[in-house]
């Protein structure tokens, strides 16, 4: 995602990095996704990504992480500040 982004328009955000089992098996669990105040969720590709289009973003500094849960484990991404201008 780009570092600035005009709060008028929408942004896409692309979560990568879901970790597979030992046999290269993504989960099919729902992944949700922080962007700031604002929840969305979404079914990961058989690649183990999430696309997701946040239209009329809040702007600032908006903290973005995700969650999920795959082979009974919970995992949670970093927290990364997205700044929208």
């Amino acid at each position: 995602m780009p570092a600035d982004t005009p709060a008028s328009s929408s942004v896409v955000l692309r979560l990568t990095g879901i970790m597979a089992n030992a046999e290269g098996f993504y989960p099919v669990t729902t992944v949700s996704v922080h962007f700031g105040s604002l929840i969305e969720t979404c079914h990961p590709s058989p690649f183990g990504e999430c696309l997701i289009a946040v239209h009329y973003p809040p702007s600032g500094d908006v903290p973005t992480f995700a969650t999920y849960t795959g082979y009974g484990r919970s995992y949670r991404s970093p927290v990364r500040d997205v700044q929208i201008s």
